[in-house]
């Protein structure tokens, strides 16, 4: 699927934010010290975080505002200490249960099919092999996500394992 369909899917049939503006984004470039890879950009670009699955039954996967994006380290520890994480892990997406869905923003290519997404969660972090990869892209988890059944509680397979 391309980006422009999830894109599309996610505006239509789930609860998306109003776009984030480019100054936002570059606001948390400069806050973070890291680019973000195009296709984050190109999401954020058209709607600045959503609600997804949110239902009466399930708490909603939600895609954190570019302004609600912090470290890993931060979000898991409440601690922004080097021995407690990577500094270049950013939390973008809230898994509901106090655990998240991070990415490593340190790669210095921004193109498209670049950047892990990690399963980050309280048990394993900082420990990244054992939190595991669960797309290659932001893209790619999306993909995986929408295809997800929200009942399942988002309990994605890791690639690296």
């Amino acid at each position: 699927m391309s980006l422009d369909e999830i894109i599309s899917i996610v505006i239509a049939r789930h609860s998306a934010n109003d776009p984030a503006t480019p100054d936002q984004l570059q606001e948390f470039e400069k806050r973070a010290g890291y680019v973000l890879p195009d296709d984050m950009r190109r999401f954020y670009l058209n709607c600045n975080g959503a609600a997804l699955f949110e239902s009466d039954t399930s708490e909603p996967l939600v895609l954190l505002r570019v302004d609600e994006f912090e470290r890993a380290r931060i979000a898991i520890f409440g601690d922004d200490d080097d021995t407690r994480g990577s500094p270049s892990c950013y939390v973008f997406c809230d898994r509901g249960d106090g655990d998240y869905f991070g990415i490593d923003l340190s790669a210095s290519d921004t193109t498209l099919m670049n950047r892990p997404v990690y399963d980050i969660w309280h048990e394993a972090y900082p420990d990244m092999e054992y939190c595991g990869i669960v797309a290659w892209s932001f893209h790619e988890f999306l993909e995986i996500v929408l295809s997800c059944n929200p009942e399942d509680g988002f309990i994605l397979p890791t690639l690296n394992s």
